[in-house]
This record gives C-alpha cells, structure tokens and sequence, in this order.
C-alpha cells in the first residue's frame, strides 16, 4: 500500500494560519506588488476546481513564468490528480511540445487570472485520490540534442521525493523564499515544497531583477532562502557590493556542477547561510543527492554531491557513468520503451574518500583524431589558474572529412592569450589546445539559467573564418 506524501503539502496549506503570506509577487498584468495569503490560495483551489467543472484526469499545459498564478495552478492540478505539463511561456519549442503530449487545455496567466475573478463560488474544495501510476507531470527537456525530451514523472516518483525531502528541509523558523527557477525547470518545485512544509512564504524573482537582488536583502525582514543554479550564484555574486548580509540562513544550488570558490564568495557576503548542492536529472525527479557544504572539509575544485536519498542504490558503469535505481527514477520517455531498473544519468563521476563528485557529462565528450577529451576538465584546470572560460568544439567538413578542433570562449577580456596557450601546452597534446580565443560580451543561458552550451557552439560557428 503506497503513501501519497503530497497528503503532506495539502496537510501543510490546510493547517497554516489563514493570514499568513504565501506569494509576494508583481502582477504579470499590472505590474503592482501584489501579496496572496494561505486563504487566498484555497479559495483559488474552489475557483479552479468549479471553472473545471471537477474533471477528472486532464492534461493542462502552463504556458507562463514563475507567479502565484503558476504556483496556483501547479498544486491545484497536484492535488487534482490532472497531468500538468509546465512550459515556459518564451519557449520556442512550446508548440511542438503541447502537440507531443496531446494537451487538452493550454493556460497562460491571463487565463488563471480571468478564472480567479470570479466572486460567488461556495464550494469546498476537496483533493482527489490518485493511483501512483498516473502521471503527475511531464516536464520538457533539451539535453544535449536541443531536441525536446518528454520526461512523464508519476505521483510515485514526486510522492518519493517529497518524503526523502520533507526531513531535509523542514524548519521550526518561517523564512522567505527568493525563487529564481522557472516553471520548465522542475527545480521549481523543490521551492513550493519547502515553502509549503515550513508555511513560509516565496518571492518570484524576474530574471532582470538579479542584478537588484541586493534591495531584496535590505528589504525582507524575515530569514531568507534562496535556490539558484551555480551560473545564477556566479552572476550575483559578480554584481553584489562589498558588504555582508546575515538574514540569508540557507542556499540550495541545483542544476550544475558546484564550484568551491563559489561557496566561498557566497559565504564572505552570506557568512550565516548554510549551503547545499543538491544533485538529479530531470528524469530522477527533482534531484536525488544532497551534501551540505563544510568549508574545512570541501577543499577540492567542486563540491561532493554526497548521500543518496533514502531506498535507492546508486552503481557505476565502466565509463564512470553514474546509474540510479529507486522509487523516484521514472519509466521512460513519454512514447518510448521502458527505462532499465538502473538509470544511466550520463554523468561521468570520480570518487575520492568515498565521496563522489560530478565530472562532466559523456554527451559533452569530444573525439579529436580519435581520442576522446571531455571539455569541461580543461576548463576546471584553467579555473585554478585564474582563467575563466568555456572550450567549444567546432567542427567543420575539410578535404572530404570531419576535423574537429577547439575554441576557448571567454567573457573576461584580461585575459592574455601568450599566457593561455603556454599553460595549455604545458599540459595538453597540441591537437587539444585551442586553435583560437573568443571574446563574448555575455554567456547565452537557457530558460533554466544554465550556460547553453548548445547555443553558444551555434555562435562560436557563425565566427569561424571561411
């Protein structure tokens, strides 16, 4: 007999005091800062659930950005037992994906907003029962094909990261939440469920408000939490003035690799938060790793991704690719054959005194006159050396064959290229040092905030010389 663990979030709302913040945000629409309380949201639940007239078993497209209204209409579909399908509402790929997964309603926050107008609905609201083989949601994902992978995750999977979660983060102390992750990205989530579990209350952020995110510090008077990927972390850490700010208690970083100089920039600005890398693809729903970072302890270049979320077992393959197996691990691609029982995430990994750190993915290594080289060692090197930067192989049809060779891309414009390529050639063979460097204004992200690196070799290749 399963346990429904989204019981808990339901539970969570239900018991919270009615007055109490959930969502501080700007209307999309108007502009005005806007506050909704825990009775606003389950009044908005009885609003959703009789414009749906109580239908069963929907597939809802969200085609918006982080608000309450997405907030609103991720748990309303949760508690319902509909399959919500989150895009962001500037995805280019939003068409074909609402055609893949057959939708039958496609909502954008002009629609919630219209629908929670409405004044005279008296009903309860009530959530229903599901079975842990349907699907809760089916996220989008490019990898490294820039082709959309349809990833259907069940209540199973998300009932079981909320109960491996729940002790993680649950607090005695009501915080604030900073959320810098769109809807597409299913890091999202993790900010309602902490959110919720602990009754506090969260802040969407626009991407173009990271650069004041200072005045938010100076703002809040309650303990801050804030998620973000290690890119986003770089970039605000970049940005921020030379001060200290001791109302930011914790720090959750997902998405990318965690660098240890980042913690340390972070902690000289935020030297009362606790920092944890927390570790997962799409497909392991969320993320299924945590390590909370110890400053006298985690002395590498990167922070260990550390213990694996209670009744999964982890195992490596001969090409150091990290397999999972659990209740959280979904069945396979939306139309595609069933996963085998150990997931191979594709990311390569080292162990050092037992614990284990993320290298790179195996979708990023390269073959360069038949010899494999995984970028993304070459640029850890250089980060050591104080040189910023991300290797692009570019590839191009010469004398009837594939050559592929290396561009360093770098936003740093100190950097001197006698001083590159003499410590790259210090180190590596010459057909893997960089045959040119290229200076970029700004790095292109996806919607998630992670680099695109699929982009950014489509830009690399419109600059090659004829």
């Amino acid at each position: 007999m399963w346990q429904n663990k989204i019981q808990l979030l339901w539970e969570s709302i239900k018991s919270a005091n009615p007055s109490d913040l959930i969502c501080r945000f700007n209307d999309p629409i108007t502009q005005n800062l806007t506050n909704r309380t825990y009775s606003d949201l389950l009044f908005d639940f009885t609003k959703l659930d009789s414009h749906f007239e109580r239908k069963q078993n929907l597939k809802i497209a969200l085609l918006m950005e982080k608000s309450y209204f997405s907030l609103v209409s991720i748990l309303f579909c949760l508690f319902k037992g509909h399959t919500f399908i989150p895009i962001f509402q500037n995805s280019k790929n939003s068409k074909d994906i609402i055609s893949l997964v057959s939708a039958d309603l496609v909502l954008t926050i002009k629609d919630i907003e219209s629908i929670l107008n409405v004044t005279n609905v008296v009903s309860d609201f009530t959530p229903r029962s599901v079975e842990p083989f349907e699907t809760a949601y089916i996220i989008s994902t490019s990898g490294t094909t820039g082709k959309p992978k349809l990833i259907p995750i069940s209540y199973e999977n998300f009932s079981a990261y909320l109960d491996a979660i729940y002790p993680i983060v649950k607090t005695s102390q009501k915080f604030c939440l900073l959320q810098n992750f769109e809807i597409s990205f299913d890091p999202y989530l993790f900010d309602l469920a902490a959110t919720i579990f602990n009754q506090s209350y969260l802040i969407p952020l626009p991407h173009v408000q990271l650069r004041q995110i200072s005045k938010q510090f100076e703002t809040i008077q309650e303990e801050i939490w804030i998620s973000l990927t290690p890119s986003q972390g770089d970039l605000i850490a970049s940005l921020l003035p030379q001060k200290s700010w001791n109302n930011i208690t914790h720090t959750f970083f997902l998405g990318e690799k965690l660098k240890t100089t980042l913690c340390k920039d972070w902690i000289s600005h935020f030297p009362s938060t606790r920092i944890f890398n927390m570790y997962g693809p799409a497909e392991i729903t969320v993320s299924i790793f945590y390590h909370e970072y110890a400053p006298k302890n985690d002395n590498g270049d990167y922070v260990p991704i550390g213990e694996i979320h209670p009744n999964h077992r982890y195992a490596i393959n001969a090409e150091n690719e990290l397999l999972i197996e659990g209740p959280q691990v979904f069945k396979g691609y939306l139309d595609g054959p069933k996963t085998d029982s150990l997931f191979n995430t594709r990311d390569t990994i080292e162990v050092i005194n037992s614990e284990i750190y993320i290298v790179g993915r195996s979708d990023f290594q390269v073959k360069i006159n038949g010899r494999r080289f995984q970028p993304e060692e070459m640029e850890l090197f250089l980060k050591t050396l104080g040189i910023s930067g991300i290797i692009v192989p570019v590839t191009r049809l010469q004398k009837r064959k594939d050559k592929t060779h290396l561009v360093f891309v770098t936003q740093d414009d100190s950097v001197q290229v006698s001083d590159l390529l003499k410590a790259l050639q210090s180190r590596y063979d010459i057909d893997f040092v960089p045959k040119r460097v290229l200076l970029v204004n700004n790095y292109p992200l996806s919607q998630n905030g992670k680099i695109d690196r699929s982009l950014l070799q489509e830009q690399v290749h419109l600059t090659e010389p004829k």
